[in-house]
């Protein structure tokens, strides 16, 4: 829904806080601190040059099968990246970029919050304002704009798709290239079902090599003209091709924003940066320092000026704008928790005495 600020927000339900000391106000609650260049300071998690899989832990935080919504702070980003764990195998994205990030994910084997430490050459950064809620259920709330203080239908604006092949990944416009001693990504057409039920989905395989260097890259791009000082939102639907969980980073403005971790299931990722110039390069990347192959299915690309990802616009050989939707009564009475039924009914056919709709 909308919130009165004008910003949408989820219906689902959350649970109290169940982290302590999230803001790292003392040394206390946390397990692992001290050791490998990692120390509580200045309200801040700091990391300097600690070696990958390094945990920090806190116990009895989450309860296996249940769903969470973490939130975090990065700050002071070098290099490397962090990985937030639900149990020992609720993995949610790792992430390798200032900013606060907002995921989800199920706790899975045990009961411990796990913040991990990813990268081959090492991880420098802060974590601050570390937050874990369980999502306790979706209220199905209804497509409503609360803005205003009169319930309202929530329409989606106009919007474009600026990628021209958002399904054909195999098209020259998409520029699939290399960096180092990475190779250039394979892509093989309509090699799956995609979520339209259809066997349209491409699969790419990207191959940073064994390196471990981050400037080792197999990347696909396209590069656009776009408005200066504007926020643009880039959103691909992405599975492991293998069933194997794979990683793949966001290229925006010809800069990795974050890296993702892409499962069995088909999910749509999306983030939001805000572009300065008036061309810019968007598209997948993957480094060697996270990964040195990934193999995943791709359908659904999208880069839209808006500040949050609206429904997918579909597009074969041009960008492609979807008009925003218009209501002639937008703001109706809604006068029950349950729903309103409202119906126009007439006679369609008549039998002897009675008239009924056939």
């Amino acid at each position: 829904f909308v919130n009165e600020q004008g910003l949408i927000q989820s219906t689902n339900e959350l649970g109290a806080e169940l982290v302590t000391n999230g803001n790292f106000d003392t040394d206390s609650n946390w397990n692992g601190v001290g050791s490998n260049g990692v120390n509580i300071s200045n309200g801040s998690l700091n990391y300097s040059e600690t070696p990958n899989g390094t945990n920090i832990t806190q116990s009895s935080v989450v309860e296996v099968g249940k769903s969470y919504k973490v939130t975090f702070t990065i700050s002071n980003y070098v290099k490397g990246g962090v990985l937030v764990v639900l149990g020992a195998g609720g993995v949610t994205q790792e992430i390798s970029a200032n900013g606060t990030f907002t995921l989800y994910g199920d706790a899975s084997i045990n009961t411990t919050l796990y913040i991990q430490a990813r990268g081959a050459s090492g991880t420098t950064l802060s974590v601050d304002n570390v937050s874990v809620k369980e999502v306790i259920s979706a209220t199905n709330t209804p497509r409503i704009d609360y803005s205003t203080g009169v319930e309202a239908f929530l329409l989606e604006p106009q919007s474009t798709n600026l990628i021209t092949y958002s399904e054909d990944f195999s098209n020259s416009s998409w520029t699939k290239t290399s960096d180092g001693v990475g190779s250039i990504p394979i892509v093989t057409s309509n090699y799956a079902i995609s979520p339209d039920g259809t066997q349209n989905a491409d699969r790419i395989q990207f191959d940073a090599s064994t390196s471990g260097s981050g400037s080792d890259r197999s990347r696909i791009i396209k590069t656009f003209t776009m408005t200066d000082n504007a926020d643009y939102t880039q959103s691909f639907y992405l599975k492991s091709t293998n069933g194997t969980d794979q990683k793949i980073g966001f290229l925006m403005d010809n800069s990795l924003n974050v890296i993702y971790t892409v499962t069995n299931e088909w999910q749509r990722f999306d983030k939001t940066k805000l572009h300065t110039g008036t061309s810019g390069i968007y598209g997948l990347t993957l480094r060697s320092e996270t990964a040195s192959t990934s193999d995943i299915l791709v359908w659904g690309g999208q880069l839209e000026e808006q500040s949050y990802p609206t429904s997918y616009i579909p597009t074969d050989g041009a960008s492609a704008t979807r008009n925003g939707e218009t209501c002639k009564d937008a703001t109706p009475t809604i006068n029950s928790e349950e729903g309103v039924l409202y119906a126009e009914i007439s006679a369609l056919a008549t039998g002897t005495n009675h008239r009924y709709i056939s």
